[in-house]
């Protein structure tokens, strides 16, 4: 099933579908993949990791030290405002873009803030875990190696490398990457077959469990749609009944 789903890079192939969870709104985005916009040149080799310790090379990690949030700076100087410092960023609400980011060496803890300045790691809904290089804090939620992410429009992510090591680690990473032109699926039969996985579609949940005002705006602003939620078996009379309300001001 996967495999009609995605192509050999890991990217959703055209014509198929994406939902992506968000657990803070108890809502799903679904979405449908019409074209890959760079099909063929997927592979950016981005270099060392855009941050610099004093009196070390850019993308040098100290020993037993965590980087301030730093965002993927554009490499190509070519683009400009928001994003040349933040390449990820666009506001265009007909794109997705799905990275696989590979941090290598494959030694760091690696820490997402989504958006900018907003942890979202939790434990049972109780306990925040935080960057700071500490024995109890940073031992727990976290990644390491390559890290898929889907950027969505209207907000900046952070993202924090922690070395554990007692080496300065020197960086390299490469970026694989989609730039999806997508449209909002908007069959409410369509939809809660999605959810209920009668229809193929390719799921990655944006790791948020805490409402933010950029997700906010991106719902009622960009897409102007109100949340879909994550409908459950026996649900399909209120799916069918409820979505065409949610969605009838969509823009894509």
């Amino acid at each position: 099933m996967t495999d009609r789903i995605l192509d050999e890079k890991g990217f959703v192939r055209e014509g198929e579908h994406i939902i992506i969870p968000i657990p803070a709104y108890n809502a799903v985005l679904p979405f449908r993949v019409r074209s890959i916009a760079n099909k063929g040149t997927e592979f950016f080799n981005y270099g060392p990791v855009p941050y610099t310790f004093s009196g070390y090379p850019e993308g040098v990690i100290t020993a037993r030290s965590t980087t301030p949030g730093f965002k993927w700076k554009d490499r190509t100087e070519r683009l400009v405002a928001e994003q040349a410092a933040d390449m990820f960023y666009f506001t265009v609400p007909n794109k997705l873009i799905h990275a696989y980011i590979d941090i290598r060496p494959h030694l760091f803890r690696i820490y997402r803030e989504i958006p900018t300045g907003t942890k979202q790691t939790r434990y049972l809904d109780m306990v925040t875990f935080t960057t700071e290089v500490d024995e109890t804090a940073s031992i727990f939620g976290y990644t390491v190696g390559v890290v898929e992410h889907i950027f969505l429009p209207n907000f900046h992510v952070d993202w924090f490398l922690q070395n554990a090591t007692n080496m300065d680690l020197r960086t390299n990473v490469m970026i694989k990457y989609a730039e999806y032109e997508v449209e909002l699926v908007k069959d409410p039969a369509l939809i809660f077959s999605m959810l209920m996985r009668q229809v193929p579609a390719y799921w990655w949940t944006l790791p948020a469990v805490t409402r933010f005002n950029e997700m906010d705006r991106l719902l009622s602003e960009i897409y102007k749609i109100t949340p879909i939620p994550h409908y459950r078996q026996g649900e399909k009379e209120k799916a069918l009944r409820e979505i065409p309300d949610l969605i009838k001001g969509a823009t894509i």
